[in-house]
């Protein structure tokens, strides 16, 4: 079974950059599409410093072990079981019912330190997995949304990265 799932004209429109189609090559072997998390689709456009996307991987990890583990499994490029794509975890790390309880303090202790409007942005991002726009957007900004959301994102990113140890002691972010 060498033929791979393509993915629709209206699918690919709708999810625009962050379809990656399936691809093969000595590195990678992706047999189907995916759709790229929003912290990694920041990155990849520049938007985010590593730091700071490995804040936004921990904290999408965070939010779904603790709202939405039922699916989340180990591979990269996997999906949980309603669809929607997640990044690369270990299954080890998933087992047993302190894991969740560690994540949801985890999650508190990052809520409590950012203000509502940095807290708001970063979770829509997770839960509808939309670029920095469309996040503006729902927050009620017209002409200067992505400008606005970015900005917003990266100091709610840097202060994780800070509290979480991610933040290297030299460059601003």
């Amino acid at each position: 079974m060498s033929e791979t799932i393509t993915a629709t004209d209206e699918f690919r429109r709708h999810h625009g950059d962050r379809y990656e189609a399936p691809h093969t090559s000595q590195t990678v072997r992706r047999e189907y599409g995916r759709i790229r998390p929003w912290y990694e689709t920041m990155a990849l456009k520049g938007g985010l410093r590593p730091e700071q996307a490995m804040a936004a991987r921990e904290l999408d990890m965070l939010w779904h072990v603790v709202h939405d583990a039922t699916g989340i499994v180990g591979a990269y490029g996997d999906q949980r079981w309603n669809g929607t794509p997640i990044g690369q975890t270990t299954a080890f790390r998933l087992l047993g019912p302190e894991w969740k309880s560690t994540c949801r303090v985890k999650l508190a202790d990052a809520a409590a330190g950012l203000d509502d409007t940095a807290w708001k942005c970063l979770v829509l991002c997770i839960e509808h997995n939309e670029s920095a726009e469309a996040v503006g957007r729902r927050l009620g900004y017209r002409s200067k949304a992505q400008e606005v959301a970015s900005r917003v994102i990266r100091d709610a990113l840097h202060a994780l990265a800070r509290q979480w140890g991610y933040f290297r002691a030299f460059g601003d972010p």
